[in-house]
């Protein structure tokens, strides 16, 4: 199984691009936001360090009760300075990279027809968290710092915009992450031009013996 990271900046198309490529027949996708959101939920032990790190106000009840992460106030107080990043991707990071390898592991255990070939992996830092040498390759995608901190004021009309700003700007450079790239999705180009340059390089996966076709599901 082939391994492929999605990383770049925030609100810069990754999720638009990982939504597309789950649409493959023999491609996955998965979203490390996600999987940390589930973690949340799930491991006790999890929340009583997010608990001792930063603080009891990370803490709530969920809809039936359960005790589970604020990721508002998570967030707020994350974001809030370069130690509490540094911190936070310390303790979730390596709890994210172990479970998407026991989600690769029981892939790659399905009948032929039902594994995928390639696996893409959606996630904001994979860089900075030293997670790149675990992918096969690395795609990156890109958009103006002003298009989006726009895009996350949209998405997010209650954040204050200082908030917005400091999530923007804890990120390394587009240029930096580049470095890393085997294929640059661009978002501030059109998506159909995007999604031809994507099909091109599923064409080149496929030639590479990596991507049994290029079907759409």
């Amino acid at each position: 199984m082939y391994k492929i990271a999605i990383t770049g900046g925030i609100a810069s198309g990754k999720t638009t691009l990982s939504k597309y490529l789950s649409k493959f027949k023999y491609t996955r996708s998965f979203n490390m936001d996600l999987v940390a959101h589930k973690l949340y939920s799930v491991d006790y032990f999890l929340r009583r360090e997010l608990e001792s790190r930063f603080g009891p106000k990370v803490l709530t009840l969920d809809s039936t009760g359960a005790e589970n992460i604020d990721r508002r106030e998570l967030g707020r107080v994350v974001f809030s300075s370069p130690e509490n990043l540094k911190r936070f991707n310390e303790l979730i990071h390596p709890r994210l990279y172990k479970y998407m390898e026991l989600e690769f592991d029981t892939l790659s255990h399905l009948p032929e027809e039902k594994r995928p070939d390639v696996v893409f992996v959606e996630g904001a830092v994979v860089i900075e968290s030293g997670g790149a040498s675990r992918f096969d390759e690395v795609w990156v995608t890109t958009l103006s710092k002003e298009e989006c901190l726009k895009r996350v004021r949209e998405r997010n009309p209650n954040l204050p915009k200082e908030q917005a700003e400091k999530r923007a700007l804890s990120q390394i450079a587009d240029e930096e992450r580049l470095k890393y790239a085997k294929f640059w999705y661009n978002t501030a180009k059109p998506f159909e031009d995007n999604i031809k340059l994507v099909h091109k390089e599923l064409e080149r996966l496929k030639n590479q013996g990596k991507l049994r076709d290029v079907v759409m599901i």
